[in-house]
């Protein structure tokens, strides 16, 4: 058992996925993220706060969680074109 974030614990599953990640849905009101700005720069935050009100509102935050920490609609990766693999067909080990 890991105890982690969840943002960890998938990037642990990508890498491992005999792993599972667990959560309380219900229970996070909010993931980690944030930005840096100067205290007194009240026009930046203003703005700032209303363009994540506005991609909230608008699903995006949803659809970027799920492609980035759920990995929904992800595309899996195809080995390259190789000179050894196909051209003069050698057996080389895959890396895992």
């Amino acid at each position: 058992m890991l105890l982690t974030s969840l943002e960890a614990g998938k990037t642990w599953t990508l890498i491992h996925p005999e792993y599972m990640t667990l959560f309380r849905r219900e229970g996070i009101v909010s993931f980690p993220a944030s930005y840096a700005l100067a205290q007194d720069n009240l026009n930046l935050l203003n703005f700032m706060n209303s363009w994540l009100e506005l991609q909230r509102a608008s699903g995006k935050v949803d659809q970027l969680f799920d492609y980035w920490i759920q990995g929904k609609n992800a595309i899996p990766l195809q080995p390259r074109w190789s000179v050894i693999k196909d051209v003069l067909h050698w057996d080389v080990p895959q890396e895992k």
